[in-house]
């Protein structure tokens, strides 16, 4: 939680946290594997998020631990920041050159936030 108290001093417009994701045929894959820190799962559960896929000193395996993190930092990341909808009218409006794309989405983020 310090850190994501620190992301949000940043003031960006989107914030996107996730739990660390190993993929096979990686460097971080291989070391957790060598290290017997990798679970037998099927490889899908390596890379889903909000997954504790290897054993880890502060977390269970599984969705225990990642689901109750990621609900805690999202509830305070929506406390602290702007709502990401209406950021992303900002975003999508934030150009030098009209393209109809980003028009078309910041009209349907104006419609979302009502």
């Amino acid at each position: 939680m310090e850190e994501i108290k620190l992301l949000t001093k940043l003031d960006y417009l989107h914030y996107f946290v996730q739990n660390l994701i190993t993929y096979p045929k990686t460097e971080l894959y291989d070391k957790l594997k060598n290290e017997k820190k990798l679970l037998c799962f099927p490889h899908d559960f390596y890379s889903l998020p909000n997954f504790q896929a290897f054993k880890h000193p502060n977390f269970k395996i599984g969705f225990d631990d990642m689901l109750t993190l990621w609900r805690e930092i999202y509830i305070y990341l929506l406390q602290e920041t702007d709502h990401q909808i209406l950021n992303s009218i900002e975003i999508y409006e934030n150009k030098q050159k009209a393209f109809k794309y980003f028009d078309d989405r910041a009209n349907e983020c104006r419609i979302m936030s009502k």
